[in-house]
């Protein structure tokens, strides 16, 4: 699961900041993945960022697979999700 993190961090490069990234990051290598996406999530939604599909289905995969994940959190992100 870490390598997966690691390249959806990767893959939201250009829409998340440095800072951003890095926060998600540090989540990532304390093995705190569900707060690693949650993070991610909130930066989408709290800052209105622009969500491709592709970006879409790999948060909601990771989503799916962590316990107790918000799907609240994943509505949210496919609200913003642009065509």
């Amino acid at each position: 699961m870490d390598a997966e993190f690691r390249a959806l961090v990767i893959s939201t490069q250009g829409t998340l900041s440095d800072s951003e990234c890095q926060e998600i990051a540090e989540f990532i290598e304390a093995r705190e993945f569900k707060y690693a996406l949650e993070t991610l999530c909130g930066f989408l939604v709290d800052r209105n960022r622009r969500v491709t599909p592709d970006l879409y289905i790999r948060i909601h995969a990771l989503g799916e697979r962590l316990e107790d994940f918000d799907p609240y959190l994943l509505e949210s992100v496919k609200a913003i999700v642009i065509d």
